[in-house]
């Protein structure tokens, strides 16, 4: 009867001890993930707005004098500008977004499509949920995927190239403004430099500052060094400001363009300027005559320069 007893405890023996290994075993497995560091990203992107309001006829008109410098003859001179399409539907833009966190994030872009285009920039913070459809019970760095939470500042400028005024050797009068022929620059260490100015631009710009939330679908930065993300978003407009600009295109001695633009004050004008004819719709613009703000898609493709899991 001993025997049998000796025997049943020591097959409970090396069940419980066999179930302590597996229960140690499981928690220093989980263990080695429980504080990952800090992933760092680095991505590439295209996106695309659409706007609810878009379109519409704009129409501007000013007149202007030109004083030619060799000859000091000065000229009575008008200019005009009609479109029929202000903005289209949407804007595609492409930048480069960095983004830095664990559980939660911060991340900052800047992008654009060139001139006449769409020039954007946000901040934001964001909130990571790791989740793994095969195995819920894995540790963060561990699962697959991601879903991101994330509310950005955002600015975009909106430009609508109207048309050009010839400034060489010439200062321009118009909207109690002077367009130099010779434009003199300083930089940040107190030299002077002098450029000649070669065109005048004319331009319909609206800047906006949204609120922009937004849903992610991502791959875990803890998996790959690739990485992968679709953005769904919405631009909540608080505060526009638009109008007419005018700004120069100067060169050096060389006439070499310079890439830095000169720009008039006050940056903005609207139809309360003095002389100016600056219609939307038939209308007269005093404020920004629509809100632009609508659904965003994003998508974009990177690198993880951060720390893997090990």
């Amino acid at each position: 009867m001993s025997k049998y007893i000796y025997i049943s405890l020591l097959i409970l023996s090396t069940l419980k001890l066999n179930a302590q290994f597996t229960k140690a075993h499981t928690w220093s497995y989980h263990s080695n993930y429980k504080d990952p560091k800090y992933y760092i990203l680095v991505s590439p992107y295209i996106s695309s707005v659409y706007y609810k309001n878009y379109g519409g006829d704009l129409f501007t008109s000013f007149q202007y004098q030109s004083l030619a410098r060799n000859t000091g003859t000065l000229t009575n001179q008008t200019f005009s500008a009609h479109t029929t399409n202000l903005f289209s539907k949407n804007h595609l833009n492409a930048g480069g977004e960095i983004e830095v966190g664990k559980k939660f994030y911060f991340n900052m872009k800047i992008g654009g499509m060139g001139y006449m285009a769409n020039v954007e920039g946000s901040m934001g913070m964001g909130y990571n949920l790791f989740f793994n459809k095969s195995n819920r019970h894995r540790s963060e760095p561990e699962k697959y995927f991601l879903l991101k939470f994330c509310l950005s500042l955002g600015e975009n400028v909106f430009t609508q190239h109207l048309g050009t005024i010839d400034n060489a050797a010439k200062d321009i009068y118009m909207l109690n403004a002077v367009a130099p022929a010779v434009v003199a620059v300083t930089n940040r260490y107190g030299n002077i430099h002098y450029y000649n100015a070669q065109t005048l631009h004319v331009d319909y710009e609206q800047t906006i500052y949204s609120l922009v939330p937004q849903i992610s679908f991502a791959n875990n930065p803890y998996k790959s060094r690739f990485h992968f993300q679709v953005d769904v978003g919405w631009l909540l407009p608080f505060f526009q400001t638009g109008g007419l600009s005018l700004d120069q295109l100067v060169s050096n001695s060389g006439d070499k363009l310079v890439e830095q633009q000169n720009y008039l004050y006050p940056h903005y004008f609207n139809s309360q300027t003095n002389g100016l004819t600056l219609q939307y719709n038939g209308n007269p613009i005093t404020k920004t005559p629509f809100n632009l703000g609508g659904p965003l898609i994003k998508f974009g493709i990177g690198i993880n320069i951060g720390s893997l899991k090990k």
